[in-house]
């Protein structure tokens, strides 16, 4: 198992990240609207077998994204349209008919 910081914009549209693994670096295709601690599985990636065939266990990655600690005033700016963009789509759900 491995953690891996997935910066902000990459877990909610999606990305490649490198990720290291114990045969080096490998890239990681981050799916969209990743959430904090989504596991992938990488196949062959983990730790060798024991009984000396060659082969490898699965690496499991662990998503943590990573929330910026500045933003630029564009990107505040683009934020709060998108904040409000979000809370006009909650308030437009039809309501339920008796």
């Amino acid at each position: 198992y491995t953690d891996v910081d997935v910066p902000f914009e990459d877990a909610i549209l999606g990305g490649d990240i490198d990720v290291r693994t114990l045969k080096g670096k490998l890239r990681l295709k981050v799916p969209p609207e990743s959430q904090t601690g989504q596991k992938i599985r990488l196949a062959g990636q983990g730790m060798p077998s024991l009984d000396d065939s060659g082969a490898r266990g699965d690496l499991y990655v662990t998503l943590r994204p990573v929330l910026p600690k500045r933003l630029a005033n564009e990107e505040r700016e683009l934020l709060a349209k998108f904040k409000a963009l979000r809370s006009d789509s909650k308030s437009a759900k039809p309501e339920k008919s008796e």
